[in-house]
């Protein structure tokens, strides 16, 4: 695909999205967490697939942090967790989510489940550990367990496969359609990616993209018409962006989520309710871009917030200390937060501390804008050093002019045939040139160590002064000194950050 192309088909998916949202905003919300419901989830998670597929690093996280947002924020009555089943033991945990609803069937009740899964996989089964699972099976499993209403979510390659040729079809390299015949009862099944397409993992978010962005979505981000609950739509919606952005400059090429909605009635789906977290984190912004929101204990990201100037973003914590990152034009912006349950913490921008990118050294040494502001600012090292290195090459010069002397006036006296043939007088004249040149060359040698002494001293000198006026220009906001390493909301009452 080219880059017009590739262009062209985000322009058409976002103007696609636009119209998909528009539509399901006419037809009520479906809360299924309505009196006599039930709201039941299997999560799974396998970094080994079978065969030669490369062992993934977060697939397995991914699920537990998926488990933790539906549990805290979807308000599901029971949440089971699968890392590194076999085919066999996945089948089982479907096995025993069909009993559970049974009983909630025969009790009369309404069910929601959610089955999800993070890892490999290729368009005939899912790879769990060198066992497979059909995927025809897995969606025939799921349909049978019995709820109400069933939302499959797959994070895996190739995954589009398991959707069937409705809702997104790729007509042409360019063109979708929607189509709009979602006449099949209680079933949804969200891919993170098209027929063919390998899902992508992130070493900057700790898991992979389309998991990232939805569990940052649930978690408040995707709240597009702000009415406190995240619907299934708003939440692919928001991966799905997310995703395509995410991945147009990967190697391995854009990442397209798919999906097959058959809902009947045409009610959108409430997975979580963000005012339900014990803590809520909220942005306020002077630039546009994304804060990154880490978990100081596990170094994982936990949210990707969109932000954008004079507009605030909400989203639901767990209690903890989390440690918040936002590239800005001038420098990469860092802070700390502490939540407690029941905190409502304000992060404003201009109150994080900055941290100049020329600051930031590469692998193998310094970064080129700083050496060439070295260059430029330490004017007596590099003058010292220059004279240092003229009077050693000038030195070295007389002193092999000196050994060449040596060496005549040994030949000349060598090559007569006896004392009384010497040329005494010339064996003299090259002995004293000898002489005088040796001492030349000692004396400059001398003069060139002592200013190369001097250059190692300046250099240390003019770099920590090239430090400090570096630190006074580029430094934003607070101090390193003036703010503590962690603020909470009971501190400042706006949850001010600086550094952590």
């Amino acid at each position: 695909m080219t880059t017009r192309s590739s262009l062209s088909f985000l322009k058409f998916g976002k103007v696609l999205l636009t119209v998909f949202m528009s539509v399901f905003a006419f037809f009520s919300v479906y809360d299924a967490h309505a009196e006599g419901s039930k709201r039941l989830a299997l999560v799974v998670g396998h970094n080994v697939g079978s065969g030669k597929d490369v062992e993934l690093k977060y697939a397995e996280q991914d699920a537990v942090q998926m488990a933790g947002v539906l549990k805290e924020l979807g308000g599901f009555d029971n949440v089971d967790l699968m890392t590194a089943p076999s085919a066999a033991q996945l089948v089982a945990g479907l096995e025993k989510t069909k009993k559970k609803i049974d009983r909630y069937k025969t009790k009369g009740e309404q069910v929601f489940f959610v089955f999800f899964y993070s890892g490999h996989a290729d368009d005939r089964a899912l790879h769990l550990g060198g066992t497979l699972l059909q995927s025809n099976d897995l969606i025939d499993r799921i349909k049978e367990v019995g709820a109400d209403l069933r939302v499959a979510i797959i994070d895996a390659c190739q995954s589009g496969s398991m959707v069937r040729e409705k809702g997104l079809i790729a007509k042409k390299p360019i063109i979708i359609e929607l189509e709009h015949d979602l006449d099949v009862k209680g079933q949804a099944i969200l891919a993170s990616t098209s027929r063919g397409e390998s899902a992508q993992e992130s070493e900057a978010l700790s898991g992979s993209f389309f998991t990232s962005y939805l569990i940052t979505g649930l978690r408040g981000a995707a709240d597009k018409n702000i009415d406190g609950v995240v619907t299934l739509v708003e939440a692919y919606s928001y991966a799905f962006d997310r995703t395509i952005s995410g991945t147009v400059v990967s190697s391995q090429g854009i990442q397209h989520p798919t999906y097959d909605m058959d809902l009947k009635g045409k009610k959108d789906v409430v997975l979580t309710w963000p005012e339900r977290g014990s803590a809520f984190l909220r942005f306020r912004a002077d630039t546009k871009g994304r804060f990154l929101v880490i978990d100081k204990q596990t170094e994982r990201v936990v949210a990707e917030v969109d932000a954008a100037p004079n507009t605030e973003n909400e989203i639901g914590l767990p209690e903890g200390i989390y440690k918040v990152k936002k590239r800005s034009p001038n420098g990469l912006l860092e802070g700390s937060v502490l939540l407690h349950s029941g905190s409502n913490v304000t992060l404003i921008e201009n109150h994080m501390l900055l941290t100049p990118y020329i600051q930031q050294a590469g692998k193998g040494g310094i970064e080129p804008e700083m050496m060439e502001d070295s260059k430029i600012k330490r004017p007596w090292t590099w003058a010292t050093s220059a004279t240092a290195l003229a009077a050693l090459g000038v030195g070295s010069i007389f002193m092999i002019l000196a050994a060449q002397d040596y060496q005549k006036a040994k030949d000349l006296a060598s090559d007569s045939k006896n004392v009384e043939e010497v040329n005494v007088t010339e064996v003299a004249k090259y002995d004293d040139r000898r002489i005088e040149r040796r001492n030349i060359g000692t004396v400059v040698l001398a003069i060139g160590g002592a200013f190369a002494a001097t250059a190692l001293t300046l250099y240390f000198v003019e770099g920590r002064a090239l430090k400090k006026k570096s630190e006074k220009k580029y430094t934003k906001g607070p101090s390193l000194n003036s703010v503590s390493p962690l603020v909470s909301e009971h501190s400042w009452g706006l949850g001010l950050q600086g550094t952590f």
